[in-house]
Order: structure tokens, then sequence, then C-alpha cells
């Protein structure tokens, strides 16, 4: 990755081009759809094309949390095993890189993936045993992958990246509901707004805001001005928010990137954006605090 990310300047803290990320995937063969995501390539591929399926092992990133990651990473070091790594640099050698990098331009990123192909490898066949094993056992590492959150909410039945559809009622008058899955999120747009409030305020209950969470829910739910696309977003960011701040170690920075995001989507619903956004402050606040 580090032959990858340094030509695209992406190691400086600086904002990027979004849309190279879908040149990345697209570089990769990885379906778009799958951003973001961890794509591992078999050693044996050259950068001659983007690899095929026999090539690549995609796991897409379900929930952005330090113990998913360490679930993720922590099954993957034990398959891959020891790994070499290159002789450590002098802070000279350091310093000199840095500024040849600092005054170089930036390279596509065809060209940057190009260089895993010719960049020299310490163990071609060890590296292609450990791809071997990750391929292996790949599905058992996606079981392992369930979010904490739906594990711990849902105990017998785990849906990710699917399409549930029910059909209830007589014959003759059948109601069809679609709910998608995607990762922890649920389409909450198209369900019954008490329905939505009274789950919410259920598997919320612990949360130290939950009381203007709710309020900001039904508020949401609500607008008749935000699009049905915004709507949806901004109730996720909301349960997103309280499954956060519920947690005994709140991670605070994906906690104030659901604000801003609820902040940025608000501002669009004119019926509901002052109270909206009131509750929004007084979250934040919270959080600051």
């Amino acid at each position: 990755m580090y032959r990858v990310l340094a030509p695209l300047r992406w190691l400086d803290w600086q904002p990027y081009d979004a849309q190279g990320a879908y040149e990345v995937a697209s570089a990769l063969g990885a379906d778009p759809a799958l951003l973001p995501c961890l794509v591992l390539l078999a050693p044996a591929h050259t950068a001659a094309g983007a690899p095929g399926e026999a090539d690549r092992i995609v796991f897409p990133i379900q929930e952005a949390t330090p113990a998913w990651f360490r679930t993720l990473f922590g099954h993957l070091a034990r398959l891959i095993g020891p790994t070499a790594r290159p002789p450590e640099e002098s802070w000279h050698e350091r310093y000199f890189r840095r500024i040849r990098y600092s005054f170089g331009a930036p390279v596509s990123v065809q060209a940057a993936i190009q260089r895993l192909g010719v960049s020299p490898s310490a163990d071609r066949v060890a590296d292609s045993e450990a791809f071997a094993r990750v391929r292996a056992a790949e599905q058992a590492v996606r079981d392992a992958l369930v979010p904490a959150s739906v594990a711990a909410e849902h105990p017998g039945h785990h849906f990710t990246d699917c399409r549930v559809v029910i059909h209830s009622g007589p014959a003759g008058a059948t109601v069809t509901e679609n709910f998608y899955f995607q990762g922890t999120h649920t389409t909450f747009i198209h369900k019954p707004v008490d329905t939505v409030v009274r789950d919410f305020q259920h598997t919320y209950a612990a949360a130290p805001a939950r009381d203007e969470l709710t309020h900001l829910l039904t508020l949401v739910l609500n607008s008749r001005d935000l699009p049905d696309a915004d709507r949806e977003e901004a109730a996720d960011a909301v349960h997103d928010l309280a499954r956060v701040t519920a947690e005994p170690e709140p991670d605070t920075a994906i906690a104030r990137t659901r604000v801003q995001r609820l902040r940025e989507l608000l501002v669009a619903g004119a019926d509901i954006a002052q109270p909206a956004l009131a509750i929004v402050a007084s979250v934040a606040g919270m959080l600051a605090g």
C-alpha cells in the first residue's frame, strides 16, 4: 500500500480528490459498490491489466470502528504470518526522500499501481502461500466480521449487504415491504414513523442524548422538504450518532463526522431546519463537553 499511496501523495495530511478512490477501484478490478473496502492482490499478478477474481480478495468495510478493524486485521495477521520488512532508513535518507517527494510531480493511479508489479519482493513464494491461506479462510473471516452493534441487537440473525422482502396480508391484498441492509444500516423512510421511533428508543435506551436524538429522528422522518435520499441518510446518521454515543468509550471522531453531515443535510429541509439544527448543536455541545 505504501508504494501505491506515496506517489499519489495520500500520505500527507491534506484533502484528496475523492474521485481517485473510484480510479483505484477500477485499476484493482473492484466493484465501486463495495467501497470502502480492503483489496488483497495475489503476488503473482502483474500490472498489465486489472486483476481478475482469482487475483484479488475483497473485504468491504462494514463498520469503521477500532473493534471491527481489530477483528479484520487480527484474522489476516494470523493467516499471513510474519512478513519481510525493508531495512530501516536513517533520518538522512528519510529527509532526502521526503524532499524529493515534496518537489516531485504526482503520478496517476494506474502508474502508482504499476509500481507494485516492478517493486522487489522479498519472498514471492511465501507471499503466494499467505495469499492462498487467506483465500481458503475468506468466508470464515467474513462471517467473523458482523458489526458488534448488529450482533448485540440481533444475536440470532444477521443481515448484511442484502435485500429482504416481506409479504404479508390475505390473498389478493398482499402488502410488500422491502428492507435494504447495508452494514448496520437499513431503510427507515418506508416504514411507519411511530415504529421507527419506538424501535430507536428501545435500541438506544442507554444513549446520553436519546431524547434529543429521538426528537431529531421524528423531525427528519416527517420532513416534506428533504428529498427521500437525504431523509434516509439523515436517519442513518441519527442512528449512528446514538449508537456511537451509547458505547462505553464513544468514538468522538465518528460522532463529530455524523454531526457535521447532519448539519449539511438538514439545511435543505426548510420545514425542520431551525429546530433540527438546534438539536444538532445541542448534541455537538454534549460531545465537546
